[in-house]
């Protein structure tokens, strides 16, 4: 009886709990292969919530924190390939910027401003549906290999 009564506890709260944290899954809108110029790498803070933290009740103020990013600007020079999966999604041209995100700043990378790079990107957003007015929307390294994922590539200047 002791038995039945716990197997019930546990088919009860166990889907809860796994459910209870949900990650910020991204979706990929368009994919880019560029010839583009380095204007210039920056470092700045963004907000970001620790959801651990949210998800034991604690506040959003208390769960915030500022994360070093890397936001890296390019002009366009050439667009060699472009895949658009979403109507919304506006083409690249010559000479349209883009910033494109790292989100790991232990990983440098190999250009500096001014340098002329060739690199493929991907348009993200963590929704299933493209806004094109959404500020969440970023673009990412998209490395040669590198599997198309929910979360920023690990490796982004391979």
């Amino acid at each position: 009886m002791k038995t039945i009564f716990l197997l019930i506890i546990l088919a009860t709260c166990l889907p809860t709990v796994a459910l209870s944290v949900t990650p910020l899954y991204y979706h990929t809108f368009a994919i880019a292969k560029i010839e583009a110029c380095v204007e210039e790498i920056l470092s700045v803070g963004i907000p970001t919530l620790k959801t651990e933290e949210w998800m034991l009740k604690k506040s959003r103020e208390e769960s915030t924190y500022i994360r070093e990013v890397q936001k890296i600007s390019l002009k366009v020079l050439r667009v060699i390939e472009f895949e658009k999966r979403d109507p919304g999604v506006s083409s690249l041209t010559q000479g349209t910027t883009i910033i494109v995100t790292n989100l790991f700043m232990d990983q440098k990378p190999p250009f500096k401003a001014g340098d002329r790079i060739e690199v493929r990107v991907r348009l993200v957003l963590p929704e299933q549906e493209y806004n094109p007015g959404d500020q969440r929307a970023q673009w990412w390294f998209f490395p040669k290999g590198e599997k198309e994922d929910i979360s920023p590539p690990r490796r982004p200047f391979l």
